[in-house]
Parts: structure tokens; sequence; C-alpha cells
């Protein structure tokens, strides 16, 4: 007797899983939305179903003189306790009535996941840059109607300096027109022949100890500037300037198929609208972790 799990299946059963992978690739895409390249995941850090993850952050350790054969004593740093809270709920409903999903073909279902993929990377990374008002550094002004230039950089990585950042892991991320601007000067091309690209990252050059990631989700404000960013990323929440996290969601009761985690993506039918239907869903939150080590440059906007 054949087991009834290894009967064939039509390919439409397949899809779902197809679909998912597209949008998991469109998600990790950073050369789109650089500050999801240089903000930790918490997501190792939370506890399975947990949703706040919350750390003491110690600013600054003094190590005192030490004598041998005398005990050290015990010390109590200072610290500042940070927390991330992953509530922000985003979700959209496609409906597929039975015509249409007849002629739809794999590449067409590709299609629909790689833009619920690409749509909730924007959606985080939007998220992120929203998160310049947090910042602990003074912003940099470039001037009315003025491009960043060599000297705002420096002051940049003077300002990081001061604050006792690591010299590794900085960061700065410019809109397009600002990469442009950059572009002009001698010391940023002539990085860039080096071969100092990092693709996947969405790292596009490399000046005066910074990264440069494009991301045209920077915030625009009413004063007619756009706040271009800059920190560090240490490759922890501890040593970073900004962290996000995702949520990993319950499993789908009733039978229905979910796939991936960022973005999900559940498929069922809809008996009301007589159609079958793909949601993609993303839970998230960011924070800003260490403000002493994040700035801004504010350019034209």
């Amino acid at each position: 007797m054949a087991d009834e799990y290894m009967t064939t299946t039509a390919i439409g059963e397949f899809i779902p899983t197809i679909v998912a992978r597209e949008a998991q690739l469109a998600y990790g895409n950073r050369t789109k939305n650089g500050l999801l390249g240089v903000a930790p995941s918490i997501n190792g850090f939370l506890a399975e179903g947990g949703n706040v993850f919350e750390l003491p952050v110690i600013p600054d350790v003094d190590l005192e003189n030490y004598t041998e054969g005398t005990d050290l004593e015990y010390a109590q740093f200072s610290s500042s306790k940070q927390s991330i809270t992953i509530s922000t709920k985003k979700a959209v409903v496609m409906a597929f009535p039975a015509t249409a999903l007849s002629v739809a073909n794999q590449e067409i279902m590709n299609g629909y996941g790689e833009q619920c993929g690409h749509a909730a990377a924007k959606e985080l990374d939007t998220a992120l840059a929203g998160l310049y008002s947090s910042a602990g550094i003074s912003a940099i002004t470039a001037g009315t109607g003025a491009d960043i230039d060599e000297a705002d950089i420096l002051d940049a990585k003077s300002n990081l300096d001061i604050a006792n950042a690591p010299a590794q892991g900085r960061w700065l991320a410019v809109r397009s027109d600002q990469y442009n601007a950059l572009l002009a000067l001698d010391r940023f091309t002539a990085a860039e022949k080096l071969g100092v690209e990092y693709i996947s990252r969405g790292v596009l050059g490399r000046i005066h100890g910074f990264d440069v990631i494009m991301d045209n989700n920077l915030v625009a404000t009413t004063d007619g500037f756009r706040h271009n960013m800059y920190g560090v990323n240490g490759g922890s929440p501890l040593t970073s300037s900004l962290v996000h996290g995702t949520a990993t969601f319950p499993a789908i009761q009733g039978g229905a198929l979910a796939v991936g985690q960022n973005p999900r993506l559940v498929f069922s039918y809809d008996l009301k609208q007589g159609a079958n239907t793909m949601r993609a869903e993303i839970m998230y939150g960011v924070a800003v972790f260490r403000s002493e080590w994040l700035g801004t440059i504010k350019t034209a906007d």
C-alpha cells in the first residue's frame, strides 16, 4: 500500500516554497537598503517567542592599579539599559482568483515573492533611517544647498575618535546624490581603485576609515535637509550604533502553508472571496544601541 504522502502533487502546491526563496533573496539584498547591512540583528539574543531584548551597556570601563598580593575589589560600573521591542507589524494580502491562478506560471509567482521581499527590506531600512533623531553626536551641517565634502567626513571621523569609538567597522550612509558628490573627491575614487567593494553588504567605497554605503531611505526634514548618517558596526549590539530584529512568527494553524520568517509568506484559500491568497508579513523593531557612536551630516534635500 502506497504512503498517502508520497502521491503525485500538483505543481501549484510547490509554488509557495519557490516564491519564498525569491522573497528571502530580495529581503537580503543590501545594495538598495544599506543601513540593514550595518545594523546587526539581535535575533540570536532573543529567547524563543520573545519580542523584547534588554542589555545593560557599560559606556566606559576604568582599570585600577593592581599591586601583587593585594586583592582586587568588586566594582559596579555605571551602565544604561538598552532595549529593543519588536512590535511594528506590516502585512499585505494578494488574492489570486482561480482564473488568474490557472495561468500563473512559476516565474510570475517568483516575481510576486520578490516584490514582497524588496518591500519588507525597504520598510525595515526606512525605520532604521528614522533613528537619526536619536543620535548622540551633534549634527554636522554641510551648509544650505551644499553637498558633503572631505571636511565633513573628517569632522565625523574626529567625532567618533573623541567618543572612543572603534576604528574598525565605521560606516557612512549617504543618499545617491551625495555619493555622486563623493565621487568627485580624488581620495574617494583612489580608494575605489584599490578594489574595496562589498556589494553584498551595499558598501560602495572607503574614505578616511568609513565604509560608504548608499541609502535613499535617509530622512528629509522640513528644514530642507537630508540626514546622512554615520556610525559603527562592531559585529554585535554592544559595539554597534544601530540594531534591528524581526519576529519569529508562531506556527500557522488550520493547515495553511507558511514559509519563511523575514518576511513570512502565508498561502491559504479565502472562502469568502473565493480566491487563493498570498499574505506577506513582517514584524520588526529597531533601536539606537550606542547613541554616543551615531551622528548625522546634514546636506541639501
